[in-house]
């Protein structure tokens, strides 16, 4: 397929150094990893490939603090990260003991907050807002109404910040919430979408869900499917789509398959060039 007349949609991979030594000896194609702020990681990234820091950054928890803003504008203008991330996060504790509707309107009123301390910082069309998933299970931590395609909508709408489009997220949450996935997808700001991230997730043997993992026929269906909506025009190009299988640090080393990220690599990047989307 011929590549449309807009630009072409970077591919990224979390960094491991599995997805290094793959594309290395040529064996993986890819234009970015996507890296945490750690500088003994970006300097191992930078020297096979560009590289995006995504940050840990959690509105609705009071972050980032005014102290923080320094580090984040250092972080993102020397490594060229176009987009400066946060993640809709507001707690159950913080907002216990109110009513539902109150409840909406605090959690709404702490990650907008957070949000709007990002954007005055970086300006608002230079951050992006993660959805995040949402598990029934009495221990989780973020409310419910974070997940909620409606309330992230009103956060964008009132601070001007741009979308972060996590697929896994999306069905994680969609499916706590028995909801047919891709009309929740749909049900978010999709007109703001910058960046678009695809993985797999599963029901860990203690019953708590995690993502990361390598993507199902259902997760491929899914990330299919959202091509087919920004190929043909539905949806904004993202400047970059992030495959998030694999990783560094304790929390991913044990999960990170180097014959499965090398396929899933050539998968995704094989699903963007039929659609025209990377060259």
């Amino acid at each position: 397929m011929k590549l449309l007349n807009e630009h072409p949609i970077a591919l990224a991979v979390n960094y491991s150094p599995q997805a290094r030594e793959l594309y290395r000896s040529g064996q993986a194609d890819f234009d970015y990893f996507k890296c945490p702020n750690w500088p003994d990681v970006l300097r191992d990234a930078q020297q096979v490939r560009p590289v995006y820091v995504h940050h840990e950054i959690m509105a609705g928890q009071d972050q980032p603090r005014d102290g923080d803003i320094r580090n984040l504008h250092e972080s993102v203008e020397s490594t060229g990260t176009p987009y400066i991330n946060t993640h809709v996060a507001p707690l159950v504790a913080d907002i216990a003991g109110y009513s539902d509707l109150e409840q909406f309107q605090q959690a709404h009123l702490r990650v907008a907050a957070d949000i709007e301390r990002l954007c005055a910082a970086f300006g608002p069309s230079r951050v992006i807002v993660e959805n995040v998933p949402w598990e029934r299970r009495r221990d989780y931590p973020i409310a419910c109404v974070a997940a909620a395609p409606a309330f992230v909508t009103g956060l964008l709408e009132r601070t001007g910040a741009m979308l972060l489009l996590d697929l896994a997220h999306a069905a994680v949450a969609a499916r706590e919430s028995d909801e047919q996935i891709r009309p929740f997808v749909e049900a978010h700001p999709l007109h703001r979408l910058r960046e678009l991230h695809v993985t797999g997730f599963e029901d860990d043997p203690g019953g708590q869900i995690r993502d990361s993992m390598p993507m199902r026929s259902a997760d491929w269906q899914l990330f299919a499917w959202a091509l087919d909506r920004i190929a043909d025009g539905a949806w904004p190009r993202p400047w970059v789509i992030t495959l998030e299988y694999g990783g560094v640090g304790p929390h991913f080393e044990w999960r990170t398959n180097t014959a499965i990220l090398a396929e899933q690599l050539r998968q995704c990047a094989g699903l963007l060039r039929e659609r025209g989307l990377r060259e």
